[in-house]
This record gives structure tokens, sequence and C-alpha cells, in this order.
């Protein structure tokens, strides 16, 4: 991350049985608070209807679905929003499984 880049992205995904991405979650912070500033969640459509481990919980009545659609759909929303926050480094927890 660049000392003067004022925003940082975390992002989350679950996959199904297929090892295909069915959600993705990120959370858009201040670098220098690590105060949440936006926050997006995303199913993708098909692949969450092929299950995983985490499908039961994916429609959750009290999360808000920022989109639900096929993955091109997803990842234009999701590139947009790091854009619009100029965060152009991307870090993943985990990355060898998911």
């Amino acid at each position: 991350m660049n000392n003067f880049q004022k925003y940082f992205a975390v992002i989350d995904t679950e996959t199904n049985w297929s090892d295909d991405v069915m959600s993705i979650g990120v959370v858009i912070a201040e670098t220098a608070t690590f105060k949440a500033v936006d926050k997006k969640y995303y199913i993708i459509t098909p692949a969450c209807n092929s299950g995983g481990m985490y499908s039961s919980v994916l429609d959750l009545k009290n999360v808000k679905v920022s989109l639900k659609e096929k993955r091109k759909n997803v990842m234009s929303d999701l590139i947009a929003t790091l854009e619009s926050y100029d965060i152009d480094s991307l870090f993943a927890y985990n990355a060898s499984f998911d």
C-alpha cells in the first residue's frame, strides 16, 4: 500500500463445492483511522446455487445484498467501487483456499 493512499479494502470470498466463488464481501476503510466508509456484499449466480459450506447463510435477512448477478456484472461493480476509492492493490487472506 502506498503511503499516500487514503483508503484500503478488505475482501473475503466464499466458494461452493466446485471451488467457484459464490459470494464476495468487501469493506473500504480509511488508511489513517481504519474507519469503515463503505461496504458491499455480492452473491454470484449461478455459482451460489451449487451448494457449499456457507450456502445456507448467503441470503441472511439482516444483510443487505449489493448485487446478486452473474460473475461479470459483480466484478464490474466491484472494480468500479475499488476505483472510486483509488484502491489499486489487493491483499488476500488464505488465497490458496479461496
